[in-house]
């Protein structure tokens, strides 16, 4: 074991100075540190906090009904996926919806996630929710209608959404993909492009 030791008399007042200006970075930049993983376990949107913590089944069926979801008590799946390193138009689209409630899946690019899916049991229409979970905390997600379209809802606002798009039937030319028309095994890795690169994989 090193014991350091500091003489003021031997080190003047610059040494002294310098001493002390470390402290002082060392103690903001912890407090910046704390601060920066205290916001990053909760999301206010529109005065309303809820908590991102999502280590365990309890915390994740206790975010779904802080945001008025009733669901069962154990996800119907959980598919490992990673978000990509950069977007194509469907991706960026799809964190645009992210980015309206506070989350932003730019700042998890390259990053392995866990994506868990629950039926919403009290929906007149067949419903589900997806979380995206990365360490143990939620970075974003949505509410999908599977037999009615396809809507895409925000996890914490459902005045907003991603309507389909109504294609021209006279229109051959190839349509820009929708994340709501995303077939069901592209819809759970987040990919509907399969020459992207750092496509997730099951």
């Amino acid at each position: 074991m090193f014991v350091l030791s500091f003489s003021p008399k031997k080190m003047g007042k610059k040494g002294i100075a310098v001493i002390a200006s470390v402290a002082v970075l060392t103690a903001v930049g912890l407090a910046v540190a704390l601060k920066s993983a205290a916001q990053k376990s909760t999301i206010v949107y529109n005065e309303e906090k809820y908590s991102l913590c999502a280590e365990t089944e309890e915390e994740r069926v206790a975010f779904l009904e802080s945001i008025g979801c009733q669901t069962k008590a154990e996800a119907d799946s959980v598919t490992k996926v990673t978000i990509p390193e950069e977007f194509n138009d469907v991706y960026t689209t799809y964190n645009e919806l992210q980015q309206s409630v506070g989350f932003d899946l730019s700042d998890y690019c390259g990053e392995d996630c866990l994506m868990y899916t629950y039926t919403i049991t009290d929906s007149e229409t067949a419903t589900q929710v997806n979380l995206l979970v990365c360490d143990g905390v939620i970075i974003g997600g949505d509410i999908q209608e599977t037999e009615s379209g396809g809507i895409l809802y925000s996890l914490l606002d459902e005045n907003k959404m991603l309507v389909p798009e109504v294609k021209d039937s006279n229109d051959e030319s190839e349509a820009s993909v929708d994340p709501s028309e995303v077939s069901s095994t592209e819809r759970e890795t987040l990919a509907p492009d399969p020459e992207m690169p750092e496509a997730p994989t099951d």
